[in-house]
């Protein structure tokens, strides 16, 4: 799974959403140096990445969960939280792509809305994901720009659906 990443709140918010499945997903090493925070998020499915330099023995753990522990992997494709207001994503990077070729199996994009509204003194915030159809990697290159412009159609839908006070992006 592909997604956005706006908040704190959004690996709770997916793993809320998706409760057939236990999901993964990768978050940077520097995120398990304290204790209190390691337990916390290695116990809502969390494992480290580090950004700078990914190992082989990384790489071959991670698609052997995807493809034969069929693992439902989470991956923020920008790379980072996107803090820019204006923007409703960032470019994606081609690490999901990557891993997904190699391991022989389907992204689905999806997209978080609303989840900033958690954090203001709002009456009821309306949190919204929405599910695009899974898409088979056949070329990284091709596949990260095809998941942008996905991905940012996801953006736009919301943005019609939720009202302007609950937007987190213009």
């Amino acid at each position: 799974m592909l997604a956005n990443h706006a908040t704190v709140l959004d690996p709770v918010i997916i793993g809320s959403v998706i409760t057939k499945r236990k999901i993964r997903f990768m978050a940077k090493k520097e995120l398990f140096k304290s204790w209190g925070m390691r337990t916390l998020i290695s116990s809502l499915g969390a494992f480290p990445i580090d950004r700078e330099s990914t190992d082989r023995a990384f790489i071959l753990q991670v698609t052997r969960d995807l493809s034969e522990k069929q693992e439902i992997i989470l991956i923020f494709g920008e790379g980072t939280r996107n803090r820019n207001k204006e923007l409703a994503l960032l470019p994606l990077k081609s690490g999901f792509a990557f891993l997904a070729k190699r391991a022989r199996v389907p992204v689905i994009p999806m997209y978080v809305t609303g989840a900033a509204s958690l954090f203001k003194p709002v009456f009821r915030p309306r949190v919204q994901v929405s599910f695009g159809k899974a898409m088979d990697i056949v070329e990284i290159r091709s596949a990260v720009q095809t998941m942008q412009q996905k991905m940012e159609s996801l953006a736009i839908e919301h943005q019609q659906k939720i009202p302007r006070q609950f937007n987190t992006y213009k």
